[in-house]
């Protein structure tokens, strides 16, 4: 416990001679600069003494004065295409007027028919993804798409991405072999 008051003491006392500095540096100057001498209330020294601790500015090694600039903000976050949003908007029109419905998300649109997914559409900066099931997918499709693996235990595991009108005509053949797959009867027969 001493050392602590020992420790207060001494920083105190710093801050008397700072003080006591400053006080005869600005002495010094008012009788370089003034010959009549003004006199000052002890509030207004220990007031001015205050401002000129808070005035001074750390200095750098080369002797100069450390300013802040502020930097001027950046826009860093890529805007979608609009070509790309066109698309996706189009996409989105088109499986609706064959009868899915979606679901809106922050992160994805999801089509659905009936009860089940057929797709979730990602809209992203450089392009269009989409979640499918694989099973609604024929063999030459399966091929264009990724395939996760089945310890994801996704239902929509295959992943297509569309970035021009090539790829967005392929994205709505596969679209429509969702939806036909969800949409087939269901055979008592066999």
């Amino acid at each position: 416990m001493r050392k602590k008051n020992s420790k207060a003491l001494t920083e105190q006392q710093a801050q008397e001679q700072i003080l006591n500095i400053i006080n005869q540096q600005t002495q010094e100057k008012t009788q370089e600069t003034t010959p009549a001498i003004i006199q000052t209330t002890p509030q207004q020294t220990e007031d001015n003494k205050k401002v000129q601790l808070q005035e001074q500015a750390p200095e750098n090694a080369a002797g100069g004065k450390i300013v802040e600039t502020k930097k001027p903000e950046t826009n860093k976050k890529k805007q979608i295409e609009p070509s790309i949003q066109k698309m996706f908007d189009k996409m989105i029109a088109y499986m609706v007027d064959k009868g899915c419905s979606t679901k809106e998300t922050p992160a994805y649109t999801g089509l659905k028919c009936g009860r089940h997914n057929i797709a979730e559409i990602y809209l992203q900066k450089k392009g269009i993804r989409l979640h499918v099931n694989s099973q609604s997918l024929s063999a030459e499709n399966i091929d264009l798409c990724k395939v996760v693996p089945d310890t994801y235990g996704w239902t929509l595991d295959c992943i297509y991405k569309v970035t021009d009108q090539q790829t967005y005509d392929k994205a709505i053949e596969i679209l429509e072999q969702g939806f036909v797959f969800r949409n087939k009867g269901i055979d008592i027969n066999g």
